[in-house]
C-alpha cells in the first residue's frame, strides 16, 4: 500500500515493505518515459510538485525490478460539518419552506437513517442525486 502525507507541493509517500525487495525506486510518470524521482533503500521518500496520480514505486533486488504501483492514497480532503442552524437560516429566505422536527437519528454501517415529523402533509423527500421519492410521512431515508 501506498501513502502519502502533505500536499503537492512538498509530500512523504511511504510504502510497506516487499519481500526480498533492496532497493525502491519513484516514478513520474507524466510523460512517455517514466522519470525517476527517489531511488532509497528505505521505506519512505520526500517529494516535491507531487502529482499522486502521475506517481508510482517499484521494489527491485538483484533479478530485477516489480511490477509498477500507482495505488496512491492520501489525506481525505477536509470536510465543512452541516448542521440545523444552516437549514434554519436558509429556510428563512423562503417563508413557505418548514424545517421538520428531527425525531432521531441513527448511524448503521454505511447508512444513516432520520426519523422527521411531517411538514403540512408534504411526503416527498427530495435528493439531488435520486430524484424526488415518496415516502410515508416521518419515514427513514437512506
Amino acid at each position: 500500500m501506498l501513502q502519502f502525507t502533505g500536499d503537492t507541493d512538498s509530500a512523504e509517500l511511504s510504502w510497506d515493505a516487499s519481500v526480498f525487495a533492496t532497493r525502491y525506486n519513484v516514478y513520474n510518470l507524466s510523460g512517455e518515459d517514466r522519470v525517476e524521482l527517489c531511488s532509497t533503500t528505505g521505506l519512505s521518500c520526500q517529494l516535491t510538485n507531487f502529482d499522486p496520480d502521475a506517481t508510482g514505486v517499484t521494489a527491485r533486488n538483484e533479478e530485477g525490478e516489480s511490477i509498477l504501483n500507482q495505488n496512491i492514497t492520501g489525506p481525505a480532503v477536509a470536510r465543512r460539518r452541516r448542521d440545523l442552524q444552516d437549514s434554519a437560516r436558509y429556510a428563512s429566505l423562503d417563508q413557505r419552506s418548514k424545517i421538520p422536527k428531527v425525531l432521531n437519528v441513527k448511524v448503521s454501517g454505511l447508512s444513516l437513517y432520520v426519523n422527521w415529523t411531517s411538514n403540512d402533509g408534504c411526503n416527498r423527500v427530495q435528493s439531488c442525486d435520486r430524484g424526488a421519492t415518496e415516502r410515508p410521512a416521518g419515514q427513514s431515508a437512506t
